[in-house]
């Protein structure tokens, strides 16, 4: 399991909108959330409905997590005024 402790509480509220953001929002379309996240969209949904509890494996967690973040800052969806 990820250390969640050593998270500040900031760094977790963040983590845990961006990870709605990219499950619920408009940002990454179903046929590719997959490759751009490394999860399935049910899979990150998972790990959403339970956050902030690790819900996932390691892998599938830090891939929800972590590509959430950066895709969402990198990937070319225009709604960047969102």
């Amino acid at each position: 399991m990820v250390n969640l402790g050593a998270i500040s509480p900031e760094a977790m509220k963040i983590a845990g909108e961006c990870l709605r953001a990219a499950v619920e929002g408009p940002f990454f379309p179903d046929w590719e959330f997959q490759t751009l996240i490394g999860v399935e969209r049910n899979v990150a949904k998972i790990l959403l409905d339970a956050w902030p509890k690790q819900s996932l494996n390691d892998i599938e967690f830090y891939c929800a997590v972590i590509a959430s973040m950066s895709n969402l800052l990198g990937y070319p969806h225009g709604c960047d005024e969102i």
